[in-house]
C-alpha cells in the first residue's frame, strides 16, 4: 500500500517562537521581507496591515511619554532621543523629551563643583550623544511643532529662552559643541535658508566689534 506523506502545517505553538527567532537573527529583516511579499500578493493582508498600522499610529500620537523623572540621569539621554524622535511620537512626547534633555544639559554644565561632575563634563566635551538626541527630536517635528515648542512658557520663560541659556552655559563650559545646530533647526534657521548663509559669510570673521562667535573654541 502506498504511503502518502502529507505536509504537516506549521504547529501554532511554535509560530511565535519561530517569529522571535527570525527577528533575533537579523533584526527583523526576514520578517519584514516576508510581510512585504504577503501584502503584495494578498490584498486582504495588505488592507489588514494598513489598518493595524493606522491604529498603532493613532495610539502613539495620542500617548504622551513623560521623561521628566529621567532629568537627573545622563544615562537616559540616547534612549530619550530614540523614543521621542520616532515619527509616530506625539507632540507631547517630543516636548517632554526636549524639556528633559535641556534639564539634563543644564545639570551637566553646572556639575563641575566636584571631581565626578568634572569628569562628566569632560565626557561631553568629546561626545555628541547629547546634541544628537536633541537633534533627533527636533528633526522629527514639523515647522508648526517647532514654533509651538519655542513659545512654550512654564511661567518663568519660554523654551527658546531656556535654550539660549543652555547655549551660553555650554559655551562657558565647552560642552555640546553642536548645540547651535539644534537651536538653529528649532528656530527654522537652517543654513542656506532665506539668505542666512550669505549673511553668515559676510560676518565670517566673527571678531569684529559687536560680533560674538557662534561656536566657542574649546580646549
Amino acid at each position: 500500500m502506498a504511503t502518502h506523506h502529507l505536509h504537516q502545517p506549521f504547529p501554532h505553538t511554535t509560530s511565535p517562537r519561530a517569529s522571535k527567532h527570525f527577528h533575533a537573527a537579523d533584526d527583523g529583516t526576514t520578517l519584514k521581507a516576508m510581510l512585504l511579499q504577503l501584502t503584495a500578493a494578498h490584498p486582504g493582508i495588505a488592507d489588514y496591515v494598513r489598518r493595524t498600522y493606522s491604529s498603532y499610529l493613532a495610539r502613539e500620537q495620542a500617548r504622551v511619554v513623560d521623561f521628566d523623572h529621567h532629568s537627573k540621569s545622563i544615562y537616559t539621554i540616547r534612549r530619550i532621543g530614540e523614543q521621542a524622535g520616532t515619527p509616530s511620537a506625539s507632540f507631547g512626547t517630543r516636548r517632554s523629551g526636549l524639556e528633559t534633555l535641556r534639564k539634563i544639559g543644564k545639570t551637566i554644565c553646572l556639575s563641575s563643583n566636584d571631581t565626578l561632575g568634572h569628569e562628566v563634563q569632560k565626557q561631553f566635551q568629546q561626545s555628541e550623544c547629547f546634541t544628537e538626541a536633541m537633534e533627533a527630536i527636533v528633526d522629527s517635528m514639523n515647522d508648526e511643532e517647532r514654533a509651538w515648542m519655542c513659545e512654550i512658557n512654564d511661567g518663568r520663560s519660554i523654551f527658546a529662552e531656556k535654550m539660549e541659556e543652555l547655549r551660553n552655559l555650554s559655551a562657558d563650559y565647552c560642552v555640546f559643541d553642536s548645540l547651535y545646530v539644534v537651536i538653529d533647526e528649532l528656530y527654522g534657521e537652517e543654513e542656506g535658508e532665506d539668505g542666512d548663509e550669505d549673511e553668515e559669510n559676510e560676518n565670517d570673521d566673527g571678531d569684529e566689534e559687536g560680533l560674538i562667535p557662534r561656536q566657542p573654541e574649546c580646549w
